[in-house]
């Protein structure tokens, strides 16, 4: 059962397990267990067109990708219980958006993976979901690192 976010609900998991409980073979044990975030580490080098306002430039691409936007790449819906995060996912997020001439992915890992790390597949567990916040108050639930060159 995924919720709209994935912050921990006694009262949501304890109702899911009575519902599951209720509803299980005879003989059958059920478990219940809540979501894993696993935070994410992105670092991008974006280079603009010449022209292109580097600060706009940057307030677009964190817009793309953090949670709380529509279709944001790391929007809670984006990433269910379970899916692996492609980096080229994040490449064609930024990639799209005006002013952006080239991205490269300098890092991509877990959080608890050593600095330098770059998988273009990060594989999530069955209970785990990829969160990247980018949240300075909850540095455990991501972060995103870009370098902008080139633009004005």
């Amino acid at each position: 059962v995924e919720s709209a976010t994935d912050t921990d609900d006694p009262v949501q998991d304890a109702a899911v397990e009575q519902v599951m409980d209720a509803v299980r073979m005879a003989g059958t044990e059920v478990v219940t267990l809540p979501a894993t975030p696993t935070g994410i580490l992105i670092a991008l080098t974006v280079c603009l067109t010449p022209g292109a306002d580097p600060a706009i430039a940057r307030v677009s691409i964190l817009a793309a990708l953090r949670p709380g936007q529509p279709g944001a790449v790391f929007a809670p819906a984006s990433h269910p219980l379970g899916t692996s995060l492609y980096t080229s996912t994040v490449i064609a997020a930024v990639a799209a958006i005006p002013g952006v001439d080239a991205v490269r992915v300098t890092e991509g890992r877990r959080l608890s993976e050593p600095a330098g790390t770059l998988h273009e597949v990060l594989t999530m567990g069955p209970t785990e979901i990829a969160v990247c916040d980018d949240d300075q108050a909850a540095p455990d639930r991501g972060r995103i690192e870009l370098t902008i060159e080139g633009g004005r």
